[in-house]
């Protein structure tokens, strides 16, 4: 399980926290409970790497009475599930997770676009008052120090608004992680729903093209199926992207005959 992946935009939501003001809008209450249940939530990661699953569940179950699209806590949920064999529970989890995050997206991209709007009035401001200044500095005879110390300033604040961009401070993103998409892959894969398996696999490698597990699982897949080439075809895909595919796995589709 990745870390970054369940810690899912710490740094931007936080940021995007910041700049929301506190029990105003909906928006500002996801994020809010999102940062009082950080504490349980890695809880509920340190009680699933010990396979301490019904305490992480406990967890989990906790963040969602909270806030019920909680997507880490849905993701824990599917996990554990997944490990007792209620693989048709864990997709129902997956669904909400999935739905989670993107709703979680949705509320960074509308806070961040707030953000990058007010910084882009801030910018127009200081242009005016730059080119104000610059204008009293051009006309000055005994004020010339003063002006072009206000100037210096002005250029330098108008400098440090224009590191932003619109594309970093509003991005949109509206597809789930990788890891979503794999594990998505994998209830369905236990449930024989081997086409929907697929789809998410590729899913996840188009999200992450060194995601190792949906590589070598999808080139499982086309194995079971007899899909040799397209195995084959995958296999050498993979490791020019550097990932390491399961040795008996490829000796086997390597060794195969036929098409």
């Amino acid at each position: 399980m990745r870390r970054g992946i369940l810690l899912f935009g710490l740094m931007a939501w936080s940021a995007a926290l910041a700049w929301t003001a506190l029990g105003q809008t909906d928006d500002a209450t996801i994020l809010n409970k999102y940062k009082a249940l950080e504490s349980r939530i890695e809880k509920a990661r340190k009680y699933f790497l010990t396979e301490n699953y019904a305490k992480c569940e406990k967890e989990a179950a906790g963040c969602l009475e909270v806030l019920p699209d909680h997507h880490e806590a849905h993701f824990f949920m599917a996990q554990v599930l997944y490990k007792r064999g209620e693989f048709d529970k864990a997709l129902e989890q997956m669904l909400s997770a999935e739905s989670g995050y993107l709703r979680l997206q949705g509320v960074v991209d509308r806070v961040q676009q707030k953000k990058f709007e007010k910084q882009l009035d801030k910018k127009v401001d200081l242009t005016e008052q730059l080119e104000d200044w610059s204008a009293a500095l051009q006309q000055t005879t005994c004020m010339k120090g003063v002006y072009q110390g206000i100037v210096l300033d002005k250029e330098g604040k108008l400098n440090a608004e224009s590191k932003y961009s619109e594309s970093e401070l509003a991005k949109a993103n509206s597809q789930v992680p990788a890891e979503y998409a794999y594990f998505h892959g994998n209830c369905l894969f236990r449930l024989k729903n081997y086409g929907e398996a697929e789809d998410h696999y590729r899913a996840a490698i188009r999200i992450d093209p060194r995601h190792a597990n949906a590589c070598n699982n999808l080139i499982n897949l086309l194995y079971m199926q007899k899909r040799l080439e397209e195995a084959r075809t995958l296999i050498s895909r993979a490791e020019a992207n550097q990932v390491a595919i399961v040795p008996g796995l490829k000796n086997a589709v390597l060794s195969t005959g036929g098409k």
